[in-house]
């Protein structure tokens, strides 16, 4: 990695460390654990006016790094934030094979494909 991207991989670790939260990642085969995650709306309803109202499709940010294993479907992520808990199911986007994608050419982070399952 040469110098320019090191420097912007660390500008983002930060972006992600001052937007990101905890959220407790399970997977369909093994034990929950804690990761930082960044959600990124993808997906909405809108009303008759054109302002959204709710997302039911949502990416989740995260370093491959702090992944413990492979994403697959059927994984669950619980994110707390104030007082509203939101389930996340891991699934495949649309055609695509994985549920997730690396987001960077380095492969330091991946994109979680989720839809919504409950809010509360």
């Amino acid at each position: 990695m040469s110098a320019i991207a090191s420097q912007l991989s660390s500008a983002i670790d930060q972006a992600m460390a001052q937007t990101g939260t905890m959220v407790t990642y399970t997977p369909t085969v093994g034990s929950p654990y804690q990761i930082l995650a960044v959600p990124e709306n993808r997906g909405y309803l809108l009303d008759e006016g054109g302002t959204i109202i709710a997302s039911d499709n949502q990416g989740m940010l995260v370093k491959t790094a702090d992944m413990k294993q492979m994403p697959v479907s059927g994984d669950q992520i619980l994110a707390t934030v104030g007082s509203a808990t939101t389930l996340m199911i891991v699934m495949n986007d649309g055609d695509r094979k994985n549920c997730w994608e690396y987001a960077d050419r380095y492969q330091i982070r991946r994109r979680i494909h989720t839809k919504v399952k409950k809010t509360g």
